[in-house]
């Protein structure tokens, strides 16, 4: 994790003073906004109805550049079952964040904060910082760590708040003899007899 007193004087002023405690689960989505890089302003607390995960982080912090993929491998997997993915670059500059936006190849939201003013309502000192909001904007799960694919709480959390992307049935998971319909239903493996009775053979 990287400190933000890295950052400039006036952010390290800002969010200088005892360690942050973490936000309460169950805790709503912050009533704040900022930019996206189009200059359109974000507000995190209209995003309730889907699940949301929010990713804050900056070019110089290197575990940030070295979770980026994670969490567009997120965005990829998940966007198709509800998830909506967030990042928060708190850089002073918007060209940089938009340099590191195209370097990665980011196709998710990506929010602008200059001032790090986003550190107040997460609570967070250092970065990375990662919260998962579930559909009614309520925080379940949160890490100021680096984001691992194979986090095993983050699945955990993931599954609760996005059931539809959780393993689909297969003939193999059906009752012996069916297999599984595109509607979910079974249909039997053996067809049913014919009405019609076979031509006798000479």
């Amino acid at each position: 994790m990287k400190a933000l007193g890295l950052l400039p004087l006036a952010l390290s002023l800002l969010l200088a003073g005892p360690a942050a405690a973490e936000v309460p689960l169950m805790s709503p989505l912050p009533d704040a906004g900022w930019p996206d890089l189009s200059g359109r302003t974000v507000k995190l607390s209209g995003l309730k109805g889907k699940p949301v995960l929010i990713n804050l982080w900056a070019s110089w912090c290197q575990p940030c550049i070295k979770e980026l993929p994670v969490i567009q491998d997120l965005h990829t997997r998940y966007a198709a079952h509800g998830l909506q993915v967030v990042g928060i670059n708190i850089d002073l500059d918007l060209g940089t964040a938009e340099t590191f936006t195209e370097r990665h190849g980011l196709s998710y939201t990506v929010l602008h904060d200059a001032q790090g003013d986003s550190a107040k309502p997460f609570r967070v000192q250092q970065i990375p910082a990662t919260f998962l909001y579930d559909a009614a904007g309520r925080l379940v799960w949160q890490t100021t760590d680096e984001v691992k694919r194979d986090d095993p709480a983050l699945r955990a959390a993931l599954k609760r708040v996005l059931p539809a992307a959780g393993p689909r049935k297969t003939e193999a998971g059906a009752k012996k003899g069916t297999r599984v319909r595109p509607d979910g239903r079974r249909w039997p493996l053996r067809r049913p007899p014919s009405p019609i009775p076979p031509t006798p053979s000479r």
